[in-house]
């Protein structure tokens, strides 16, 4: 009978018998289970049909004799597997669609199957999503559907044991239905802008891409770990999650009213709660929550957040951060005031799954899950994460997308988000806002003009969610700003003496450098003349040449002494100037854009301590910005504004912000805000239309019958996109437990330690410092840093300073990179 005949998707050794044994996963197992999720996970994303169709024929090149030879080969030889790919089996489920209904004269027809087939094609690539077009031209998709390599398919156990051909039929109607009602959406979406056409269905496409490979590597895990997939899932009841956490933060700010009903501070941080509460039943759409240093942002975006997701029946809720000091404290903050524990995740690269005496392995693995899947309520994130499960080109970013998808995204400190990335990240939130139910909101005291732009941010009719903007300004002003700009700028000595006297006149005083070289230089030039003087002074320095653990001492060193009233000078880069709740009598920032000089202007009486602080605009002769061309740009711009007429202590007014940005934006060509490449490609390109690709593909002769409907370039663009400089290498200091954890990794680690090494690893992020090529060639140089046995750069003791971090003997180059 045929029904005896079993094809293989997974083996694992069976319980209790000896390891000849095996346990099956049949494919028809697999791929209805792959189905099954995806088509419940999309739900709601107007692509179910579509996703269950992936989720049925994705591993179909496994009902073949090639892939059974394979798999139980390796199962059997576990010291001679054959290697992976010997038997290509991901082309086949691409190739069966366009077998089977290529020939159909209908509408929507080649595109569905096209969507569905690259995503099949690309679900064991471990770099995300391939092209369906290159940037040279080559037909990539094409050349897949005609693969020679693909393995014989037996349609008789896939008809008999999957799905029937009656079922598959329909199906695959219905994928086609939503296509085209897909098609229609898209059109509308996006005014019949060709660019943004293409872009949102790419998006669409990655998508279904994340779909399968969570529905894939959850079923997958499933069946290694002997479950069900249903149990490794979180089943949470989101609607009774944020009902419960909205009345704790209501009662967490009803406490701060009573607590202090007088106080002028507390008024207007209560105002702007309120307003951000009653924006909360506003509909889906992008808004800003425009709102000054110290306002509370944090509190008002969370009870925005909460409120809108109860209403709106969101699944989630995202707070994406540009740094990951800002997280650990917000994030703590939220939870404790919520009172919650595996309801919120942080994600980021020092809170991964550790080890714990108490934890089961069960345990472990399942809150692993959760964070590779985003499978909770409340998400805390960098920007870092967030972009590159956007664009970047892996699978497991690519694996998170969809979970964005139906939640509320709100972006801390919107200003931050880089340049190049400046139109990606526009048509992606238009994306997620007008087809995917998503509500975002971007917080910050400094809204950049990402509405005036050639690739607008689509903000909701009535975005802004603070009804006086000028009111609510003028209610958290606490400094009085003044600038100082001499020809030529001031030399270090200069300043140098300048501040140490204003610290000694103010009690404390934070000075905020652009370059790291600089902040050296005052801080050596600053306490010379202390010495000189003979003066009673705190100096202190900040940069990202510490190691984060030294780092937070000398924060909470100066803590203690702003609260015990000593006098305290701190010369930091722009570290301090976001995530860290501190005060200072003066602030002195070097000049940089007006966002910047917002973020250092809250780090000066922000508690109201006095009626007024100080915050002083300098320069620096000889500065040298030009590998910091956003700082170096922003600089300019606030130069301008400071040089035509607008007052210095107008810089940060709202109207003031709008110029500003207007004018930054315009220092760059579209290409730059594209996201250019050196070849003059840029990604927004890749991901869209690929003009180049298609280009190239017209002028080596390629026919028009064989060109795909969708022409994106994702692999490229997944392989070129970073958000941050990829050019690090990270080094392992010996301050305090770091020289621990050089001894233990220079050590002979044997291979049953792996667990350990990794927990190490982990835990030894805090003492580890990233460094650019030419810094780590002249610490090559010097003789001053070794590879441990484990691989692991480390730094010999003289090379690590107590009040600067990492010590170049001497450097030859000059420029620093924040």
């Amino acid at each position: 009978m045929y029904g005896l005949k079993i094809y293989a998707a997974h083996l694992r050794n069976a319980t209790g018998k000896n390891n000849s044994a095996a346990e099956v996963q049949t494919v028809a197992e697999h791929l209805q289970n792959v189905s099954a999720i995806m088509g419940k996970n999309a739900e709601g994303m107007g692509v179910a049909a579509l996703a269950r169709l992936i989720g049925i024929l994705h591993d179909l090149g496994k009902i073949s004799e090639a892939f059974q030879r394979y798999i139980r080969h390796n199962f059997d030889h576990p010291d001679k597997k054959w290697p992976r790919g010997t038997v290509i089996h991901s082309t086949a489920g691409g190739a069966f669609l366009m077998e089977r209904y290529g020939d159909l004269d209908e509408l929507g027809v080649l595109e569905t199957i096209q969507l569905a087939g690259l995503v099949i094609f690309s679900h064991h690539s471990p770099t995300g999503l391939l092209d369906f077009l290159s940037p040279e031209g080559k037909n990539l998709y094409q050349k897949r559907l005609e693969s020679e390599n693909s393995p014989k398919i037996d349609e008789v156990y896939f008809f008999h044991q999957v799905i029937s051909p009656t079922d598959l039929d329909s199906l695959f109607h219905s994928a086609v239905k939503e296509v085209c009602s897909l098609a229609e959406t898209i059109a509308s979406c996006s005014k019949d802008v060709l660019e943004t056409e293409a872009f949102y269905f790419g998006m669409t496409e990655k998508i279904l891409y994340s779909l399968l490979i969570d529905a894939d590597w959850l079923d997958s895990a499933a069946f290694s770990q002997g479950k069900n997939f249903a149990a490794m899932e979180q089943h949470w009841d989101t609607d009774a999650v944020w009902h419960n956490f909205s009345q704790k933060l209501e009662n967490k700010i009803a406490g701060f009213q009573n607590r202090y009903p007088s106080n002028p501070i507390t008024r207007a941080r209560t105002k702007v709660s309120d307003e951000a509460l009653g924006a909360a039943s506003r509909p889906t759409g992008i808004y800003r929550l425009s709102a000054p240093t110290g306002s509370g942002k944090t509190y008002a975006s969370m009870r925005f957040a909460l409120h809108h997701a109860l209403q709106k029946h969101k699944k989630h809720i995202f707070v994406i951060l540009p740094y990951t000091s800002i997280i650990e404290q917000n994030a703590r903050d939220i939870r404790n005031v919520l009172q919650a524990g595996e309801e919120i995740l942080e994600y980021h690269s020092d809170m991964m799954v550790e080890d714990g005496e108490e934890v089961s392995e069960e345990e472990k693995n399942r809150t692993k899950l959760m964070a590779e899947r985003w499978d909770v309520p409340i998400v805390f994130t960098t920007q870092v994460q967030f972009f590159n499960t956007l664009f970047a080109g892996c699978a497991s970013a690519a694996r998170r997308l969809w979970s964005l998808c139906d939640s509320v995204i709100i972006l801390d400190e919107a200003q931050t988000i880089p340049v190049k990335c400046t139109y990606l990240f526009n048509q992606a939130m238009n994306y997620l806002a007008d087809l995917q139910n998503d509500t975002i909101v971007l917080c910050t005291a400094t809204q950049p003009s990402l509405g005036a732009l050639r690739y607008p941010l689509n903000f909701a009719e009535h975005a802004e969610m603070l009804q006086d903007l000028s009111q609510a300004f003028t209610a958290f002003q606490r400094t009085k700003i003044e600038a100082e700009l001499p020809l030529g700028g001031m030399h270090i000595d200069e300043l140098a003496a300048e501040i140490v006297h204003e610290t000694e006149r103010e009690g404390n005083l934070l000075l905020i450098c652009n370059l790291t070289k600089e902040a050296r230089d005052l801080y050596d030039a600053a306490r010379s003349i202390a010495d000189e003087e003979g003066l009673q002074l705190e100096i202190d320095h900040l940069s990202t040449k510490l190691c984060p653990a030294h780092r937070r001492k000398i924060l909470d060193r100066i803590k203690k002494y702003l609260g015990q009233k000593k006098p305290l000078l701190l010369i930091s880069t722009q570290l301090i100037e976001a995530g860290v709740d501190i005060s200072f009598a003066s602030v002195y920032r070097v000049l940089a854009g007006c966002s910047s000089i917002a973020q250092a202007a809250g780090r000066c009486n922000r508690h109201g301590e006095r009626q007024y602080g100080k915050v002083k605009i300098v320069s620096l002769e000889n500065e040298n910005l030009s590998y910091l061309p956003d700082i170096a740009n922003g600089a300019q711009v606030t130069r301008d504004l400071l040089s035509t007429g607008t007052e210095a202590d107008m810089l940060l007014q709202p109207e003031i912000i709008q110029k500003y940005f207007e004018a930054f934006y315009g220092r760059y060509t579209e290409a730059q805000k594209e996201y250019s490449l050196k070849s003059g490609i840029t990604l927004l390109d890749l991901l869209a239309c690929n003009d180049h690709g298609v280009q190239a593909f017209w002028e080596q002769g390629g026919e028009e019958e064989t060109l795909p409907c969708f022409t994106q370039s994702f692999q490229k663009a997944g392989r070129e996109f970073f958000v941050i400089d990829r050019n690090t290498v990270g080094i392992l200091v010996p301050y305090e437990q770091g020289e621990s954890y050089i001894t233990f990794f220079d050590s002979e680690i044997p291979p049953w330690k792996t667990g350990e090494l990794y927990k190490k690893m982990r835990q030894a992020q805090a003492y580890t410092i990233n460094v650019f090529s030419w810094e780590l060639n002249k610490l090559e140089e010097n003789g001053a840093i070794w590879k441990t046995q484990a691989g692991i750069f480390a730094l010999k003791e003289e090379y690590y300073d107590e009040n600067i971090g990492i010590h170049f003997d001497i450097q030859k180059n000059d420029f620093c990179f924040i």
